[in-house]
C-alpha cells in the first residue's frame, strides 16, 4: 500500500510538471513572453533550468532587470553546465515555427555553452519563415557587426526597427554600426530616437549615448581633479532632455547612468529640470539622495530621506543608508537607519534596518548601542545566526567572554552555513583562551 501511495505521488508530480511545461511552450509559441516567463519561473522550483528560459522570455519582453536578475543567478549556479538546458530546448524545438527559432537562437547567442546549432542557423531559418521579423533581424544585425560586416548589420537593424519601432536593441546595433563606419552624428540621432520611441530601454542605450554625445569634462571634487562625461554645448543637453521627457523612467535611468560615470554636474542638471510624479517620486528622491552622497551635500541627502519617509518608501531610504555604509561613512549610515525605523512596517523590514544599524554602530565601536539594536532583531528572528554571532562578537570586543560564549553557542546551534560556522568557531577560540 505504501508503495502504491508513493507511486501515485510521483505520477502526480510528473503530470503536474509536464502540464506546466506544456503551458509554457504554448504561451511562448504565441509570443506571450510575460506570461511565459511567469510560468517558467514557477517551473524552475522543480526544473531549475526553466529559470534561464524565464530570463530569456523577460529579455524578449524588454524586461531587462528581470532578465539580468534571473540570468545572473542561474549562470552563477550552473557554472557553465548546460546539458539539461540543451535537452529541454532540443526536445521542444519546432523547426516550422519562426517564434521558436527566434527563441532558441537568442538562447544560443546569449549562452554559447548550450550545445545547439549556431545562432545564425536559427535566425536565418526564422527569416525564411517570416520576413517581417524584428527579433531575427536584430540578432542578425548584432552578429554581422560582431563579424565586422557593418553595412550588413546596419541594414538588418533598420529592418528590425521598421517592424517594431519600440524595440530598443536594434537602435543600439544601428548606432554602433554607424559609429564604426564614421557616422557618429547619425549614431547619436538614432539613440535619441530610441529614447523617444522605446518605453523600455537597455542600459546600453544610456551608456552608448553618453559615450558618443558627451566629452570628458575635468571636475574638481575634494581638491582632486578627475574626468567625467559632460556636455560642452547646452543645446546638446537640451536636445537630450526633450527626448527623455516622453518617458520619465528613461529620464531617471539616464540620470542614474550619469551618476555611475561620476558625472554629478550633468546628473544634477537633469534632476533640477525633472518634475516628479506620483509614479516617479520614490526613484527621483533616491537619485537625489545618491547625488547628495557623492557631491558631499548632506542637505540634499537629508531632504531626499525626509521625502522618502513621507512617501513611506522604505526600500529606497534603506538603500541610501546602505550607500553610505558601503562608502564606510558609518556615522551617516547610522543616522539614516535610525531615522527610517518608524516606516519599517513588516518584520522583514525591521530586521533589515536594525541589523544594518547595529552593524554600523559596531563599526563605530559603539558597542553598548550595537548590542541593544541587534537585540531588536532577535525579537523578530530569535534564531538568526548572523545576529547572534554579531552580539557574541560585540561582547568579545567588550571583553565579556562569558556573554560572548553564550551568544556564540546559540549562533552555532542555529547556524546553517559553513562560512558562518567558521566565523563562529574563530571567535569562540578567542573567548575560550
Amino acid at each position: 500500500m505504501r508503495k502504491n501511495i508513493l507511486l501515485l505521488v510521483v505520477l502526480l508530480f510528473s503530470w503536474t510538471l509536464s502540464n506546466g511545461q506544456d503551458t509554457f511552450w504554448k504561451l511562448l509559441s504565441k509570443e506571450e513572453y510575460a506570461e511565459a516567463s511567469k510560468e517558467a519561473e514557477n517551473l524552475a522550483n522543480e526544473e531549475f533550468d526553466y529559470l534561464y528560459l524565464a530570463a530569456i522570455c523577460s529579455h524578449l519582453n524588454y524586461d531587462y532587470n528581470r532578465y539580468y536578475q534571473f540570468s545572473d543567478y542561474y549562470l552563477s549556479q550552473v557554472q557553465g553546465e548546460s546539458k539539461r538546458l540543451t535537452e529541454i530546448l532540443k526536445s521542444n524545438y519546432d523547426e516550422s515555427s519562426y517564434i521558436i527559432n527566434n527563441y532558441v537562437g537568442v538562447v544560443k547567442q546569449l549562452n554559447p555553452s548550450v550545445e545547439l546549432n549556431s545562432p545564425e542557423y536559427y535566425f536565418t531559418r526564422s527569416l525564411d519563415l517570416k520576413k517581417t521579423n524584428p527579433i531575427a533581424h536584430n540578432y542578425m544585425s548584432m552578429i554581422s557587426i560582431q563579424n565586422g560586416q557593418f553595412n550588413k548589420g546596419i541594414e538588418h537593424a533598420k529592418k528590425s526597427i521598421s517592424f517594431d519601432t519600440a524595440y530598443p536593441e536594434p537602435y543600439n546595433n544601428l548606432a554602433f554600426g554607424l559609429y564604426k563606419t564614421g557616422d557618429k552624428e547619425g549614431a547619436v540621432d538614432y539613440l535619441l530616437e530610441c529614447l523617444k520611441k522605446c518605453p523600455k530601454n537597455t542600459n546600453s542605450t544610456y551608456m552608448n549615448y553618453i559615450q558618443l554625445a558627451c566629452e570628458e569634462v575635468v571636475l574638481m571634487v575634494d581638491n582632486s581633479m578627475f574626468g567625467a562625461p559632460g556636455f560642452t554645448k547646452n543645446e546638446d543637453r537640451e536636445e537630450l532632455i526633450e527626448a527623455l521627457k516622453i518617458y520619465p523612467e528613461n529620464y531617471l535611468s539616464m540620470v542614474n547612468q550619469f551618476l555611475s560615470y561620476s558625472s554629478y554636474t550633468e546628473a544634477g542638471i537633469l534632476l533640477e529640470k525633472f518634475t516628479p510624479s506620483q509614479e516617479t517620486n520614490d526613484r527621483y528622491y533616491y537619485l537625489l539622495g545618491i547625488l547628495g552622497i557623492y557631491s558631499n551635500s548632506s542637505s540634499k541627502v537629508n531632504s531626499a530621506v525626509d521625502s522618502l519617509i513621507k512617501n513611506d518608501a522604505f526600500d529606497n531610504a534603506l538603500e541610501l543608508g546602505n550607500e553610505y555604509f558601503q562608502n564606510q561613512q558609518f556615522e551617516e549610515a547610522s543616522k539614516i537607519y535610525l531615522k527610517i525605523v518608524p516606516i519599517a512596517r513588516t518584520s522583514d523590514q525591521r530586521m533589515k534596518v536594525h541589523a544594518n544599524h547595529g552593524t554600523a554602530l559596531l563599526q563605530l565601536q559603539k558597542h553598548d548601542e550595537a548590542i541593544e539594536v541587534f537585540k531588536n532583531v532577535l525579537e523578530f528572528a530569535p534564531e538568526d545566526d548572523i545576529t547572534l554571532t554579531n552580539i557574541g562578537i560585540v561582547y568579545a570586543l567588550k571583553e565579556d567572554k562569558a556573554k560572548s560564549r553564550e551568544y556564540l553557542e546559540l549562533a552555532k546551534k542555529h547556524c546553517q552555513s559553513d562560512q558562518q560556522m567558521a566565523a563562529i568557531d574563530l571567535w569562540m577560540e578567542k573567548v575560550t583562551e
